[in-house]
């Protein structure tokens, strides 16, 4: 009974979501001109929202299904941290894929630096922290910046021979 309970009070707040976002609709070209935003988008941005609330509800519905019951551990900061930092490690900034890239990198950085050493929290931070200070878009930015790289030409002939006394 408890799960059923759980299950409609997220789907309430996310109606209630719904709702609000509908009756503040009508001022949404005002404010999507006022920050450069097509109004032609509103439409758009309304049915996003809609379903990502939809979306969220659900899979936190099926999440308290799977767990028969709803643990208020599950959104502690410590778990939320671990999300912010699988997105920003990814670059889900850059690219649309960043957070798969940075989950799927969080997940092998916990077993395999977890079957050596138990603090493969303390590496796996240092590792965040050198990501977010040497290259801010993260892995995904990293393997597009790697493929935007220009490519070497192979020589067409034969290179000149250096001039000797270094003039030019």
């Amino acid at each position: 009974m408890k799960e059923r309970s759980v299950v409609l009070l997220v789907a309430a707040v996310q109606f209630v979501n719904i709702l609000d976002f509908m009756m503040v609709m009508p001022l949404g070209p005002d404010f999507a001109d006022s920050l450069g935003i097509p109004t032609s988008h509103i439409g758009y941005l309304g049915g996003a929202y809609t379903l990502s609330a939809a979306v969220a509800g659900l899979a936190g519905a099926l999440f308290a299904m799977a767990q028969q019951s709803a643990y208020p551990n599950v959104m502690s900061l410590h778990n939320s941290g671990f999300v912010v930092m699988m997105v920003l490690i990814g670059g889900g900034l850059v690219s649309f894929w960043g957070p798969v890239i940075g989950a799927t990198f969080f997940i092998l950085a916990r077993d395999l630096l977890g079957a050596y050493t138990e603090t493969w929290l303390l590496w796996y931070g240092l590792i965040f922290m050198a990501m977010v200070l040497f290259k801010p878009e993260g892995i995904a930015g990293a393997w597009q910046a790697w493929k935007a790289r220009p490519k070497r030409s192979a020589p067409a002939g034969k290179a000149a021979a250096p001039v000797a006394g270094g003039a030019l």
